[in-house]
This record gives C-alpha cells, structure tokens and sequence, in this order.
C-alpha cells in the first residue's frame, strides 16, 4: 500500500488481545480503507473471518451476530447506510459481543451520528501526497491538475484521464460561454456526466469537483464577483451530494438552471 505509513504503524502495535472492539477509519472515497481492513484481518486478527453486514443491519440480524459463538470481524460501510441504520447498530458498536470486532468505515465525520463517533476509537488517514498521487497518473499531460482534485489511488485508478481532459474542456466552456448558451443546450451538458458507472464519462462529483476548482482558478485570476458566486453555488450543490437520497441526475440538472440564472442575473 502507497502511502499511511503513520496509520499503518500505529495499527500494528495491536496484538488480537489489544486490539479495540469498535474501530472506525475516516478518510476520503478511494483513499484505501477497505485495503487497510484488509490488513488489520490479515495481520492483526487472524485468522478471523472479515463478514461484511453492510447491506443486512437490522434488530433481528444483530441479534443473531450476539448469539453466534463464532469470534469474527464486521464491517460497516457508514457512507452506504441511512442515519436509521447508525442508530440500529448504536448498541451494538457501544457493546458488542465477546465475540466481534466492528471496523466501520466513514468518509467525514460529519456524516456519522455523534452517537457512534464516541463510541468508537477512530482512525483518520492522512492526506496523500502529490508525489504519491503521480505514480497512478501515467504521466498524463493533465497529472498536475488530476492529483489536485483527484486526492485519493482509488479516484484515480478508477476514472477515465481521456474523460477527465474532455470534461476539463467542458468546465472550461461554462464558465466563459454560459452566460451566451441558451437554456437547453446548458441543460444538454447534465447528459455528458456519470451517474452511475459509465467509465466514458466522468461521474458527477468529479465534474463538482473540477468545476470548483475550475472557477476558484479562474477567480484568483480576474477576481470576477460573478465567478465568485458562480463557484459558490457550485459549491453549494457539491456539499449537497453527501445525501444518499438525492437523485444526482436531478440535481446536476437543477445545479445547472441555476448557474444559468445566476450567468444571466436572473
């Protein structure tokens, strides 16, 4: 693993004995932490079987993991369950069996219920470094900008650098063109982003992510007012992402009306 040489010290001065109940890692999307579970199963608490209870939390399936005999490692993936679901496993992080060990996963701490923050003893990645960012570039004419928005080995191993120049070129084309492209064609650009898993497009938070970063450039550059706002709407609407339950195409299209009003001092 590149990177989290500091983490991965510090975990290792865990025996099984030692090692806590309820653990939680906090880092970034892509930043490695199903890699580093894998290492805390594989060095520290073998041989115990790593059971992923993501998608099966409930009363009744908690239950059963207190009245299983067999010592084994769950994990929770927090970014892919509701706020109901942290507070179903509350009791069970706070006192879990003799017989599990709780890794849960998040990407911010304010997206996990204060209840089970301090419930758990958490372990926070560092952020990578550009050198370390470079080795999955392939040298791509656009590197520098990629591992400034691009922060975490697993964004950049599974986006498309051919997608992310086009979409680098589009970003380009709003700030400077918007405020003249008519109202269906500025909602036409929400069909050139990923919603889902279309590797030919660049997915919708990357395109919030460059975008910002497009703007805030361009800001620094012309201290345009008009940038400004425009990049703080955008910000507005990338924070708004972390909500599970949003359709993303909606909004990246709602996102887009705006800016298109807000091009026009509507």
């Amino acid at each position: 693993m590149i990177g989290q040489d500091a983490l991965l010290a510090k975990l290792r001065l865990y025996t099984i004995n030692t090692f806590p109940r309820s653990v939680m890692l906090i880092g970034e999307k892509g930043c490695g932490k199903h890699m580093v579970t894998d290492i805390i199963k594989s060095e520290i608490l073998k041989p115990l079987p790593l059971i992923d209870i993501t998608t099966l939390i409930s009363d009744e399936y908690l239950d059963e993991i207190y009245r299983n005999p067999n010592p084994s490692i769950y994990l929770i993936d927090l970014s892919a369950i509701t706020e109901k679901s942290q507070n179903t496993i509350l009791k069970f992080v706070e006192e879990p069996s003799n017989n599990a060990f709780i890794i849960l996963l998040a990407e911010h701490r304010n997206l996990v219920l204060n209840t089970v923050l301090n419930r758990c003893i958490i372990f926070e990645f560092e952020q990578y470094t550009k050198a370390q960012l470079m080795q999955f570039t392939e040298n791509h004419p656009n590197s520098d900008i990629i591992t400034d928005i691009l922060r975490t080995p697993g964004k950049l191993l599974y986006t498309n650098f051919d997608s992310f120049a086009e979409a680098l070129e589009l970003a380009d084309k709003i700030i400077k063109k918007i405020n003249i492209a008519s109202y269906p064609n500025t909602l036409s650009i929400a069909s050139k982003v990923n919603y889902k898993d279309e590797y030919d497009k660049i997915n919708v938070e990357t395109m919030f992510d460059l975008l910002c970063f497009t703007m805030l450039s361009e800001y620094k550059r012309t201290h345009d007012i008009n940038i400004l706002k425009m990049y703080q709407l955008t910000a507005e609407h990338r924070k708004s992402l972390l909500d599970k339950r949003l359709n993303k195409q909606l909004h990246f299209e709602n996102y887009l009306s705006k800016l298109w009003q807000l091009s026009r001092g509507i």
